[in-house]
């Protein structure tokens, strides 16, 4: 049948592996070739500029077109970080805005915040304080402050309103942990 089929029949899975391994890249070798001869291949580190030298123009064209008055409302609405409904997803960080960096350290902090969260309810339920419940919040903090810096990085804002912005992302994700923004609008 073949060299896997064959390998798999032995019991050799390391060896199937090897050869699953060689034949996608070849597989994909061979799309490279065919996109090549039709001359539309891109390699992958000019693909990676090109989105973000994109990005970065978008991003320009915000920041000039902002007065510096804008409410974080507005700026997720201008930087179209909200859905159409002008509310806020847990889509919201695969924004193209975003580079792959911020969105990975999002779902990190998000997972720090899941942490807390639990920690904190089950604190409430049972009455009783739970050992590392203060280095859980510390850790929150600290994801929340480092996601800030890289979304004011990425969107060319104040950290202060990056900040804000990751909050707001964060709030829509964990209803609860603060409300008071929703009713503003």
């Amino acid at each position: 049948m073949g060299l896997i089929h064959d390998a798999r029949k032995a019991g050799n899975g390391g060896l199937a592996q090897n050869f699953v391994i060689e034949q996608k890249a070849l597989a994909a070798q061979i799309r490279v070739d065919i996109l090549k001869s039709r001359g539309e291949y891109i390699d992958p580190e000019e693909k990676i500029a090109q989105l973000e030298e994109a990005r970065l123009k978008k991003v320009a064209e915000i920041s000039a077109s902002l007065n510096g008055d804008e409410t974080e409302i507005q700026l997720l609405e201008i930087f179209k970080i909200t859905d159409s409904f002008a509310q806020l997803t847990k889509e919201s960080i695969q924004s193209p805005l975003f580079l792959t960096f911020t969105k990975e350290a999002f779902s990190h902090y998000l997972s720090l915040v899941d942490k807390f969260s639990a920690m904190s309810d089950a604190e409430s339920q049972n009455g009783v304080g739970l050992k590392g419940i203060g280095k859980a919040n510390a850790d929150r903090t600290e994801g929340h402050n480092a996601v800030a810096k890289l979304v004011s990085e990425d969107l060319n804002l104040e950290f202060a309103v990056a900040r804000r912005l990751v909050s707001k992302m964060r709030d829509e994700i964990y209803p609860g942990n603060s409300t008071w923004w929703k009713f503003g609008r």
